[in-house]
């Protein structure tokens, strides 16, 4: 006789032998019986070790410094999002416009003359002006940043801390709606890493980051850390190919637009004077040559 049982997604197939019909039964009967009970005594091991290990990965620990202090995520008395280095890389969070499709509340938006506009929950800048100023605020390493947030890239970077509603207290004016903390790492004292990233795609892409520690001894190090990120543009341009009225080719309009030709590094020093103090130090630079598209619903029309 041939009986099939089914435990999960597995089959187990049962061969039993008997000369008499109800020996054969009977015999049926008690191998369903010992396999259900080998069953229901190993499902609750099983179960028991699947759901130690989703608990140790819900429950990670993450700190932040949303109250210029260290503290678990889970303590902070503040609607704050924490996005670690794993969690960019895995969502492909390359810069800061990415934030808003893995934060709720959150929007980007590239605004004219190659300015941005952060908002949460729905207080940000409106305006657009050289008196104008932001409702979030951005910083580096709770640093505030006023630069173009268009040409930024994340390149090692620890975590991102977005914080919702007004945090004036901590991180001064023009933080109504919220702020948004970027955490680089800096130099850690007592071991040499560093790690290079490669990308190469259609269009061209291709895209290098790195970052190498270097102890330099007497509580002492330095980091610096880089990225260069080039690529043809995704859009074509109409402009190309037209003439003057003397049927010559305009100079200098490229096929495509929209290209990326960026390169940026950061080197930071650390020096721990003591158990109880720790000064650092941080330079960045950004340089950027292409034909970044400012917002995509513009249209130009021939005179």
């Amino acid at each position: 006789m041939y009986h099939w049982r089914t435990f999960g997604s597995h089959k187990d197939r049962i061969v039993l032998f008997a000369d008499h019909p109800h020996k054969r039964c009977r015999a049926a009967v008690h191998c369903a019986l010992a396999l259900t009970t080998l069953a229901l005594a190993v499902a609750p091991a099983a179960h028991a070790e699947e759901e130690e290990d989703e608990s140790s990965d819900r429950w990670a620990e993450v700190v932040v410094s949303a109250q210029r202090v260290p503290e678990l995520a889970q303590e902070v008395p503040i609607a704050i999002t924490a996005l670690t280095s794993d969690m960019l890389r895995d969502g492909q969070i390359l810069g800061p416009s990415d934030l808003q499709f893995s934060a709720g509340n959150v929007s980007f938006t590239a605004t004219n003359f190659g300015d941005s506009s952060f908002s949460i929950r729905g207080i940000g800048k409106l305006v657009i002006g050289t008196g104008s100023e932001s409702g979030v605020s951005f910083h580096l390493n709770e640093i505030p940043l006023t630069a173009n947030l268009n040409t930024l890239e994340f390149f090692d970077v620890r975590q991102v801390e977005i914080m919702r509603g007004p945090q004036g207290t901590l991180f001064g004016r023009n933080a109504t709606g919220g702020a948004i903390n970027v955490v680089a790492n800096l130099p850690e004292l007592e071991r040499w890493e560093g790690h290079v990233d490669l990308e190469y795609g259609s269009y061209r892409h291709q895209r290098i980051q790195g970052a190498i520690n270097i102890p330099l001894g007497g509580r002492v190090a330095a980091r610096v850390a880089g990225f260069q990120l080039r690529r043809d543009g995704y859009v074509k341009n109409l402009a190309y190919g037209q003439t003057d009225a003397a049927g010559n080719t305009l100079p200098g309009i490229d096929e495509d637009i929209d290209g990326r030709d960026v390169v940026g590094g950061r080197v930071s020093m650390a020096w721990e004077v003591t158990d109880r103090a720790r000064i650092w130090a941080l330079y960045g630079v950004l340089r950027e040559d292409d034909d970044r598209v400012r917002i995509s619903n513009q249209v130009c029309k021939r005179n």
